[in-house]
């Protein structure tokens, strides 16, 4: 085995440790993971955090544990301070979105998910959530206005790419506009 190899174990293992320690339901965590959660709505709560997620599947989860638990973004970027302005472009479910809202409460969260399957959870969770200085947008944020056509054909939410709907790889996904 690789080093590498052995490093990606390494941090799955981790990883299912993290989310069982650091959700509140680990029977839910296990359930999603492994494909046998209730139909209908799923919902994690980091421990401690007073937060509630509604999600759809074990991706929604992972993204979860790595913004929330893992802290990535504070890791690997900075801190968000109290007043800033913050954009998060392609927002997903906002878990992003949420923890932003949270740290820079006097100032304004604008987030941008184009994908509308993950524009109703964006805002269900900011709702449940109670993050007040969030903007939310239906739409794709692009350097130029523009159409793009949302391609879906990997099958998770998460992995939804846009392409210029004028492009001739573009298919036959919902077009959306984009703003800039």
């Amino acid at each position: 085995m690789t080093a590498r190899l052995a490093r990606k174990h390494w941090y799955r293992l981790r990883s299912i440790w993290t989310m069982l320690a650091g959700f509140d339901n680990p029977s839910q965590t296990i359930a999603i993971f492994t494909g046998r959660a209730s139909p209908g709505e799923k919902t994690i709560s980091p421990r401690g955090t007073g937060l509630t997620f509604a999600v759809r599947d074990a991706m929604d989860v992972w993204c979860l544990k790595e913004t929330l638990l893992d802290r990535v973004y504070e890791r690997f970027g900075f801190a968000i301070e109290p007043g800033w302005t913050v954009l998060d472009i392609g927002a997903g479910i906002g878990d992003f979105t949420i923890l932003a809202a949270r740290s820079a409460q006097q100032g304004h969260v604008y987030a941008f998910e184009p994908f509308p399957e993950s524009f109703a959870l964006l805002r269900q969770n900011v709702d449940r959530n109670r993050a007040s200085n969030t903007q939310l947008f239906p739409t794709a944020a692009t350097g130029r206005p523009r159409t793009l056509t949302l391609d879906a054909s990997s099958g998770e939410p998460l992995m939804v790419e846009s392409i210029d709907a004028n492009a001739e790889d573009a298919g036959d996904g919902p077009e959306i506009a984009s703003t800039t």
